[in-house]
């Protein structure tokens, strides 16, 4: 007598026996299915932007490009010409100087395809089609794992509690309310364990398609992470942006001499 709404609700929390693991139970069935979407998402959009990246053939003619006046470069001075770019290359490539100590490899390209009279704009403006890539900017193949064996282990732990549950209702113990849950956690249990299998298979698929993104750029898949590769090609598309508007200023100021 004489208690509160609050210290009542706790006496009847009580009075249940083992409360905190039902509730656990409880919490993960009704989030599940939001967290294992979330990260299916995340990988859908992972594995979109690696293929956008290995199949542009913007991209790939801008890195050839680059590869190539990089290595007449590299040649003027006597040093033997890369066989290919990779991921730490590209930016340092992009950014060498020529003999006037501005231009750079990058410029000379830009300026190369916008001299061209029915140059392919789209070779220049390769990342206005790589939307997926940044929208993949921050999503971490890890970071994916991590939340996957999370779901694994809380998965694991309402099975225990399942199972506790389980053989008091089979020896008639716990009543219809005790029933109800363990008919619902099990139906949920069924549920989730195929969505894990699902989503391991998932992660299987886009960790291969990370590799061959990592491989492409003859990058060791086991240092290399996708996030690193996305923050090389969005500062590479800054710097094509870059040298387009030094390229129209200077043709801007021939045009008027």
């Amino acid at each position: 007598d004489g208690l509160g709404r609050a210290e009542l609700f706790f006496v009847s929390v009580a009075k249940i026996s083992r409360f905190a693991a039902k509730l656990d139970a409880f919490t993960f069935s009704i989030q599940f299915s939001e967290q294992d979407q979330q990260i299916s998402q995340l990988l859908d959009s992972l594995e979109q932007a690696c293929l956008d990246i290995i199949g542009s053939e913007a991209l790939g003619s801008v890195l050839r490009r680059i590869l190539a006046v990089g290595n007449l470069m590299n040649e003027s001075v006597g040093k033997s010409p890369a066989a290919g770019i990779t991921l730490d290359s590209i930016l340092k490539t992009s950014n060498k100087k020529g003999l006037d100590g501005k231009t750079t490899v990058l410029d000379h390209v830009v300026g190369t395809l916008m001299k061209q009279e029915e140059h392919d704009s789209k070779t220049l403006n390769f990342w206005d089609d790589m939307q997926s890539v940044r929208g993949a900017t921050r999503i971490d193949l890890r970071d994916c794992k991590t939340n996957y064996n999370q779901l694994r282990s809380s998965l694991k732990k309402t099975n225990g509690t399942l199972n506790v549950e389980s053989k008091l209702v089979k020896r008639g113990a716990g009543g219809k309310k005790l029933k109800t849950f363990v008919e619902k956690c099990t139906s949920f249990s069924a549920l989730a364990s195929s969505r894990l299998e699902a989503l391991s298979k998932r992660l299987s698929e886009v960790e291969d398609a990370v590799n061959s993104l990592c491989n492409f750029f003859g990058e060791d898949p086991c240092t290399c992470q996708a996030t690193s590769i996305f923050a090389v090609l969005t500062s590479l598309a800054q710097q094509v942006k870059s040298s387009k508007e030094i390229w129209a200023r200077k043709e801007k100021a021939r045009l008027k001499t």
